[in-house]
């Protein structure tokens, strides 16, 4: 037996539940500019040719980072390896200004540190220093000024460094 009322019930239920084409073009659509927008979120993505100016004023090549995104759940948080010194390790970006904090382990109770800012989209200017332990990126990331006033930092080594983009 035929009923037209529960047809009618199936049908109306089915075309509720399945989208049309044209939703699934919007919704596509919608998804695209968060993605774009995450992944312009983060400038420091890419491959980055780097040098140390010492406080001496010495000036070192320090091999490449390769930075990379980070987990989806964090995103202020990058993968970073370096050429000389390995990794993968977290690295930390902040969008004011376009900033960015690295800590690689050197062994031996000694830490890198990268604190930089990019000054133009293919170079990133900041201090590196050198201590016996890593330091919290949030405590620093609240100070203004010079980067050594982070807590009771004592460098063994400190200068600058520059990094250009695409370079190594």
């Amino acid at each position: 037996m035929f009923k037209p009322t529960a047809f009618v019930l199936v049908l109306m239920i089915a075309i509720a539940i399945i989208p049309s084409p044209g939703q699934r073009e919007a919704s596509a659509t919608n998804a695209a500019p968060t993605n774009t927008r995450l992944a312009l979120k983060n400038k420091f993505v890419g491959r980055w040719s780097s040098q140390i100016t010492y406080s001496s004023g010495e000036v070192v090549d320090d091999g490449v980072f390769y930075i990379s995104d980070g987990t989806e759940a964090v995103t202020d948080e990058v993968s970073v390896l370096h050429s000389l010194h390995g990794g993968p390790v977290i690295g930390y970006t902040m969008s004011y200004p376009d900033r960015i904090e690295i800590q690689i382990s050197l062994g031996g109770d000694r830490v890198a540190h990268y604190n930089g800012v990019l000054t133009s989209p293919t170079r990133i200017e900041g201090r590196y220093f050198v201590t016996g332990r890593p330091q919290s990126h949030h405590r620093r990331a609240h100070l203004r000024g010079n980067w050594s006033e982070a807590g009771s930092i004592t460098p063994d080594e400190d200068g600058s460094f520059q990094a250009q983009a695409g370079g190594g």
